[in-house]
């Protein structure tokens, strides 16, 4: 019997971009700019200053952005750094029935790993 994480996941793993409903890749891309947008502006604040300052420290590497600097971290750095500071504010999205605020978290790893790999922006959707 197949569990439902595997036949979500063989679901994942073969689709294409053509697949996804045009709302979901308009929904997915707001999303993005969101967390994109939201670790801006918590790079501001007096967390926001001390992680990005000890980023390079905790997360030597290159290759993956901090977003909103010139600086660069290793991809799990830039998950972590670039997620925790969407959340500075504390404006990142809830998803409502479950209470979860999956894009911070989610965007900032895809990112990183997409940033790593060279992949465009249709990839990483």
């Amino acid at each position: 019997m197949t569990s439902r994480s595997q036949t979500i996941s063989q679901w994942v793993a073969g689709a294409a971009f053509e697949d996804l409903p045009r709302r979901i890749v308009e929904v997915t891309r707001l999303r993005i700019l969101d967390v994109i947008g939201l670790s801006i502006a918590g790079r501001s604040t007096q967390f926001g200053k001390s992680l990005a300052d000890s980023a390079g420290d905790l997360y030597p590497g290159t290759e993956s952005r901090l977003w909103g600097t010139g600086a660069r971290s290793s991809a799990p750095g830039a998950a972590f750094v670039n997620g925790a500071l969407s959340q500075a504010l504390e404006y990142d999205d809830t998803h409502n029935e479950s209470i979860v605020h999956i894009s911070s978290p989610s965007v900032a790893a895809a990112l990183a790993l997409a940033d790593r790999r060279g992949a465009s922006g249709r990839d990483l959707v």
